[in-house]
């Protein structure tokens, strides 16, 4: 993780951690189990649309009413 910018809670518990990259460039969403070890880069699920946060800068992420993960780019 390079700047911890923004969190966000999954229904079953998880949190995501939203992380600017401000130096590495690589701005990214990380996944912990809610008992707060490392799980996984938060990934698109099958089916959605494409996207990637190379080269952006993810400064918060929420979910929306339908469950989708909104995240916040600067």
């Amino acid at each position: 993780m390079n700047f911890a910018s923004g969190l966000a809670w999954k229904a079953d518990g998880d949190l995501l951690v939203v992380d600017l990259g401000a130096t590495s460039n690589v701005g990214q969403v990380l996944q912990f189990s809610s008992g707060g070890a490392f799980e996984q880069v938060f990934t698109i699920p099958t089916g959605a649309a494409p996207g990637s946060l190379a080269g952006q800068f993810p400064s918060e992420a929420l979910f929306n009413a339908e469950g989708h993960l909104l995240v916040a780019n600067i």
